[in-house]
């Protein structure tokens, strides 16, 4: 017996809570579909959310875009792995995936979709 969800298993998952959760409908959509490669876009916006509402929950949009710009533009990454849910392994799996750091403003305007 496997206990891996299969790809519809995961896709009808998504429909569920598509609705009251779009972040997680999105995640599990990436994870249906391994051979597809990850929306950049919605990577990095889900990504910066998860920064600011977890990392530097409490902390003004502006002055979150800041601090996440500084550390993202500062990020180096290194053969050992991070700690998995630290803002270094947010940024490992921003950078694996190829997307570049923004500026402030840029990290701004995606945060500010979140409270749209």
């Amino acid at each position: 017996m496997s206990v891996r969800p299969t790809s519809d298993q995961l896709l009808k998952a998504a429909e569920l809570v598509a609705g009251h959760h779009p972040d997680v409908a999105a995640l599990l959509r990436d994870l249906a579909e391994p051979t597809t490669p990850p929306d950049p876009v919605g990577l990095r916006k889900r990504v910066l959310r998860r920064i600011w509402r977890i990392h530097l929950a409490g902390m003004p949009r502006t002055a979150a875009a800041r601090v996440i710009a500084a550390a993202w533009a500062s990020y180096e990454p290194t053969e050992a792995q991070p700690v998995p849910g630290t803002q270094a392994a947010d940024f490992d799996r921003l950078s694996r995936a190829g997307v570049r750091p923004l500026a402030w403003r840029q990290i701004a305007d995606a945060l500010d979709e979140m409270l749209d």
